[in-house]
């Protein structure tokens, strides 16, 4: 179990070994709707799990994986930015009634209404400044959500708690920024491979693409081509090839046509053969460019096809904070993925059935509903328990990822992390829901 935790779950404080027992038990589930012998998945006591040998006149047909769009570094950087740049005044606002809060209390008028909007507002600031990288302000404000839910009248030491918290959250939104949230989005972006150029090319190009916001890589040879495949996912692949080079580029092309995910590729070569050009082709190559090409419209091509038009898959998000599906809606949307946020958790069911979604991301703690309640009761529904459900939660406790596997969580994913993973992890959900013919199901 522990080597299947530490493959599986990326995240730093990974669930138990139930969570495995649980998944293992609705994945068997699954299978067996789908048409799977009944002991497909074996139990083998003190190892773990395997596979038992399936006649193919069994097997269920399954969709073909979708493509996984992937966007520029400049378009997540200006998702990122632009949600700050709307939300940043709602952030100090929310500080301003914590500090109304807290000055009240030292004075010992601390009225009930003021105490149940304070601890409403330093809520929705530890998950919105976790969204955008503040985690020390997100803890602060999650220590302050605490202190507030206590029965008043509070005391004294819990007034001069509260006011030293809110004024080291007022230090440390004044004296951050997002920028090392945008950085990390940025450094996350899946990269152009830049394959089987001389330095000076491959420098130019690499210097004219970062201008753009495309991030690359580059390998010298095609050797080295083939281990950046197995260990990275790329946004696309340029590969510059010549005469002596047909046989090693073609093996790679047909490594490419392998991958689980279709990957953009463009050829740079002067191979006039028809037959090579045609097989190149037919390996999945998109553009092939003469070496004449300048670096300038070869980066202009690239934007083009990375940018090609994607049909963009469906999700639903419900989170009570507007600030967090804002900056979901801005951040997803270059990925190729539609959300439709909700923020009133009664509505789930109308909106599931108006939209038909391929997945659900829930929020755990809200005010009118629990979203471990609602994954508990949709893993009940005839229609929607395959729906893979993603927890995007500003808690990180092992009890609270627990439950939420308990009761029938695919992922879970904290709220400060959420700008580096959750795209990420969404679109992987999507592919293995896709593989296993879940998610298109619904539609």
């Amino acid at each position: 179990l522990d080597a299947i935790i530490e493959d599986i779950w990326s995240f730093e404080d990974p669930p138990s070994g139930d969570a495995v027992r649980t998944h293992i038990k609705g994945l068997r589930q699954k299978l067996k709707a789908g048409g799977a012998p009944k002991n497909f998945i074996e139990t083998v006591y003190g190892l773990g799990y395997r596979l038992k040998a399936m006649d193919a006149a069994v097997i269920p047909a399954q969709d073909v994986s979708p493509e996984l769009p992937k966007p520029t570094q400049s378009e997540i950087r200006a998702a990122v930015a632009k949600a700050w740049e709307v939300h940043q005044g709602t952030m100090q606002a929310r500080l301003n009634v914590l500090a109304a809060a807290a000055a009240a209390m030292g004075v010992g008028q601390l009225s009930a209404e003021l105490q149940h909007t304070s601890r409403s507002h330093a809520h929705k600031l530890a998950g919105s400044l976790g969204c955008f990288g503040f985690a020390e302000g997100s803890r602060l404000a999650r220590e302050l959500e605490h202190l507030l839910q206590l029965e008043a009248p509070l005391s004294n030491q819990h007034a001069a708690q509260v006011t030293e918290l809110v004024q080291n959250l007022q230090q440390n939104l004044a004296s951050g920024s997002s920028q090392a949230v945008v950085s990390a989005a940025i450094a996350n972006a899946p990269p152009l491979l830049v394959v089987g150029a001389d330095e000076s090319f491959s420098q130019q190009l690499t210097d004219e693409a970062a201008a753009v916001g495309i991030r690359s890589m580059v390998t010298t040879t095609l050797t080295q081509a083939h281990a950046v495949l197995q260990a990275h996912t790329l946004a696309g692949v340029l590969l510059r090839l010549d005469e002596t080079q047909v046989e090693a580029g073609m093996s790679l092309l047909a490594t490419i046509a392998q991958c689980a995910t279709k990957i953009p590729v463009l050829v740079v070569t002067d191979i006039q053969n028809f037959q090579q050009r045609l097989e190149m082709v037919q390996q999945g190559v998109d553009v092939i460019l003469p070496t004449s090409t300048t670096i300038q419209h070869t980066i202009k091509t690239v934007q083009q096809t990375l940018q090609a038009e994607q049909t963009p898959y469906k999700i639903v998000v419900v989170d009570d904070d507007v600030e967090v599906l804002d900056l979901l809606r801005t951040l997803l949307l270059p990925w190729g993925i539609q959300p439709t946020t909700l923020d009133d958790p009664s509505q789930l069911w109308n909106t599931l059935e108006a939209v038909q979604p391929q997945l659900l991301v829930l929020d755990v703690e809200m005010p009118e509903a629990n979203g471990l309640e609602l994954c508990q009761v949709l893993r009940a529904d005839e229609k929607w328990r395959h729906l893979p459900v993603l927890f995007l939660t500003v808690h990180k406790d092992d009890e609270t990822q627990q439950q939420a596997f308990n009761v029938g969580a695919d992922d879970f994913i904290s709220k400060s992390t959420m700008t580096t993973e959750l795209p990420s992890r969404i679109l992987n959900r999507l592919q293995r829901a896709a593989l296993h013919g879940t998610a298109r199901s619904q539609l």
